[in-house]
């Protein structure tokens, strides 16, 4: 640091009543000049006549704002954890109380709640983006062939990608003439906005590029692979040289550059471990996430498209989503617990264990860290050695050479393509044994007290072509989209696919074995029956609704009076299916609770309608995967144990679980929840047990009769536990 600005910041502390600099925290602020002079050397065209000593002076003058600023943030930051803190504590309560669970029950709802937000979010913010999901899967331009692949396999259409880059890089006006990809363009570049400005308001800290943001979608085993260096190297003529220059204002060299890229590379080779100390739990304040200066910044679209052939995975299709998944994910997080999640975690774990007198219980025989890590983005199992000489072996496989260091990048990708593989060559009759979710979709018909009549009438609405092609557009404006190959492949086998030739084929699988047409009609189906009914509530009135309804149908679920006040201002959309109440009705009300209860809302119907056609919950996930990490030998250990068993697990996790904790005896419980005792829970239990087993018999039955063997004598004991 100029000894003389030293000096001058030195005396202006000790006026205050404060200490001297240190010398590391000279050098931080000194970095912190540096920043702010680089960055006004881009802005100020007359940078360079000043002396050497106005640029320091107008650096420092720069960072001392931003010192100021960031002070002043952390203060508001401080301020509303502990609102958020509080609300947690209240929203926990009313939980003890109607569901009599401990702490830790609590919070491990509390987790699930935030998932259910994170997918409603997702949903909502998706479908502002329809346009772009048009554009990015239209086959316009493309050949037969890649237009079979792109139907069947996922395959991503290059000249519409590459036309969307460029309209992506140029705010939509890159002149490229296919109206689809500026279409595309401008709606990613709305929703985007909406979502940083949402994060922002949230305690988020995310700054806005000066050209459209394209999200990247690095695939960390090649850079590892190809190796930092020869990473750099290949970036380095894609990057917009502009935004690298030195403290004078004067262009940054090939080898500073360079350096930089490297840096970058080692970030994304590592998954951003080379910047973390040993803190299992994140990399701090989730808040403070996204406000680091970026280090790649390319000139053009076709600069990202070239690198993304390098170095990317997936389709443009996938890059969006994935982008609108992760900020949607921090939202429900920063919106659910405050500017530090993990914090407020680490105090809900200190809380509980001092509640169970110093030791943790399990939830569903998983652990709080646990529940976690599946919603939280953030690995927790002490479990992560894996023994050299397998680490390298797998890495020489997978990336044709052993990298030097195990980074687990290889391994993860080597066993999912094994499980991808089990798949596509075991699931091609799945859809034979999916009449079991006729079973779950009517017991959760009857326990949210919806018509039988309406669930029964929307299922052939939700199956055949032309009402089914009406009902998909309908739901996917409102934010309800099918998710269907990460739902379904999630469903059977606790893991999301990944964008390679394996998850093509994987996926390809469930669309052409009727599967995923069966298991979004479902969803479809059952969303419709419970927005039917909830329409029905809001007409009736808060008052009008019994006990069970209030409690267990609608508070537990985080709409209460004041919530459900604002659904009932909604003006409902007239349709074929009967009046429904949309995300759009709801935000049409101006009221200030409009988008929380759009969140809630959607939460609601994303959560019932996977109990109807069951997928995994954060229980689930956290029993299978452990809070381990892919690439590891437990954590692939783990998922290869899991595999296709993610289905099983969830039944008991959530429908068992459900009839086993949900309390009886409010007025107007449904039947199996009138009353209170071990004979009405093991009754109920046994009835849903008995007609998943009759329906497993039909389906055990349709599978030998497909395979061309003869059905098996229905009179053994051993065909009847096959069955269950």
């Amino acid at each position: 640091m100029n000894p003389k600005c030293r000096q001058m910041i030195n005396a202006a502390r000790q006026q205050a009543g404060g200490r001297p600099l240190t010398d590391a925290q000279a050098a931080k602020f000194d970095t912190m000049i540096g920043s702010a002079m680089r960055q006004l050397a881009r802005k100020d065209a007359n940078w360079k006549s000043y002396t050497r000593d106005q640029r320091y002076m107008m650096g420092a003058e720069e960072a001392s704002r931003e010192l100021a600023a960031a002070a002043q943030r952390k203060i508001h930051l401080a301020q509303l954890q502990a609102l958020k803190s509080a609300e947690v504590e209240v929203r926990m309560q009313k939980q003890r109380d109607l569901m009599g669970w401990n702490r830790e029950q609590a919070w491990a709802n509390e987790i699930q709640q935030a998932d259910n937000e994170s997918n409603a979010l997702r949903g909502e913010y998706s479908a502002m983006m329809m346009d772009a999901i048009t554009a990015a899967t239209s086959t316009e331009g493309a050949s037969l062939t890649r237009a079979v692949g792109m139907k069947v396999l996922g395959l991503d259409n290059p000249q519409m990608t590459l036309d969307i880059a460029r309209e992506l890089h140029a705010h939509g006006k890159a002149g490229t003439g296919n109206d689809l990809a500026a279409l595309a363009a401008q709606a990613f570049e709305r929703t985007n906005e909406a979502l940083r400005l949402r994060r922002n308001a949230a305690g988020g800290d995310t700054g806005r590029l000066e050209y459209g943001y394209m999200p990247n979608a690095w695939e960390s085993e090649l850079v590892v692979s190809a190796g930092y260096d020869k990473f750099a190297a290949d970036i380095l003529p894609e990057v917009d040289r502009s935004y690298y220059v030195r403290e004078d204002g004067s262009p940054m060299s090939d080898s500073e550059v360079l350096g930089l890229l490297r840096a970058a590379g080692e970030t994304i080779g590592t998954d951003g471990a080379n910047h973390m100390g040993p803190r299992p739990m994140g990399k701090g304040a989730l808040a403070n996430r996204g406000n680091e200066h970026r280090q790649i910044h390319w000139k053009s679209g076709d600069a990202y498209i070239r690198a993304m052939q390098k170095y990317g995975s997936g389709s443009m299709y996938d890059a969006l989503l994935g982008h609108v998944h992760t900020m949607t994910r921090d939202i429900a997080m920063l919106e659910r617990f405050g500017p530090n999640p993990n914090a407020q975690h680490t105090q809900q774990k200190q809380l509980s264990a001092q509640e169970g007198g110093g030791s943790e219980s399990l939830v569903m025989w998983s652990s709080l860290d646990q529940h976690w890590a599946q919603v939280a983005g953030v690995q927790v199992s002490q479990w992560r050695y894996t023994p050299p000489l397998i680490g390298k072996g797998l890495e020489a496989v997978t990336m044709g050479r052993a990298s030097g260091e195990f980074t687990g990048a290889g391994a993860a990708r080597f066993w999912q393509h094994a499980r991808n593989t089990e798949v596509f060559s075991k699931l091609q009759g799945i859809l034979l044994t999916s009449f079991t979710d006729l079973p779950t979709y009517f017991t959760t018909t009857g326990f949210n007290k919806q018509s039988y009549f309406d669930a029964l009438t929307n299922l052939p609405r939700a199956m055949t072509p032309v009402a089914r092609r009406e009902l998909v557009d309908f739901m996917n404006q409102q934010g309800l989209m099918a998710d269907t190959l990460i739902d379904n492949l999630n469903r059977f086998t606790g893991d999301h696919v990944g964008a390679s030739w394996s998850g093509h084929i994987a996926s390809a699988t469930m669309k052409l074995s009727a599967a995923n047409w069966w298991q979004d009609g479902i969803r479809r189906a059952f969303t419709l029956t419970m927005q039917q009914g909830m329409d029905r509530w809001a007409k009736a009135g808060w008052s009008s609704l019994d006990e069970w309804t209030q409690k267990v149908l609608l508070e537990s679920r985080g709409i209460g009076p004041d919530e459900f006040a604002v659904l009932q201002k909604a003006t409902p959309v007239k349709t074929k299916w009967g009046d429904i109440i949309t995300p759009e009705a709801i935000y049409a009300t101006g009221d200030p609770l409009a988008p929380e209860v759009v969140k809630r809302y959607l939460g609601l119907l994303q959560y019932e309608r996977t109990m109807a056609a069951v997928e995994a919950d954060v229980s689930a996930r956290s029993f299978m995967k452990r809070g381990t990490e892919p690439g590891t030998m437990m954590g692939e250990g783990a998922r290869i144990f899991g595999q296709f068993k993610t289905f099983p697990v969830a039944m008991i996790t959530r429908h068992w679980r459900r009839m086993l904790e949900t309390p009886r005896g409010l007025e107007g419980a449904p039947l199996g929840y009138r009353q209170d005792s071990p004979v009405n829970k093991a009754a109920l239990l046994g009835a849903f047990i008995v007609s998943m087993t009759a329906l497993g018999a039909i389906s055990f039955q349709a599978k030998q009769i497909a395979a061309g063997k003869d059905p098996v004598d229905m009179t053994t004991e051993k065909f009847w536990v096959r069955a269950m």
